[in-house]
């Protein structure tokens, strides 16, 4: 982010160069939780469909993915 949010006059106020600070890192935080959330949202889902896809036993792809990748050809 940049811009006029991160904008500030001259001379620096210490508690207004605090909480901006504060916001600029609570934003920075927000962002990596998200992006984590996201991939273990994406792992997930990957796994489902994995599991869907082939037997929990063996491991070998069950018919819904032999169908699928007939599908493909």
């Amino acid at each position: 982010m940049s811009g006029a949010i991160d904008f500030m006059y001259k001379p620096i106020d210490p508690q207004v160069l605090r909480s901006k600070v504060e916001a600029f890192l609570d934003i920075h935080n927000a962002k990596i939780q998200l992006s984590q959330e996201v991939n273990l949202r994406k792992l997930s889902e990957d796994k489902a469909i994995f599991l869907a896809e082939h037997d929990q036993l063996t491991g070998l792809g069950n018919r819904r993915l032999f169908h699928k990748n007939s599908k493909k050809r």
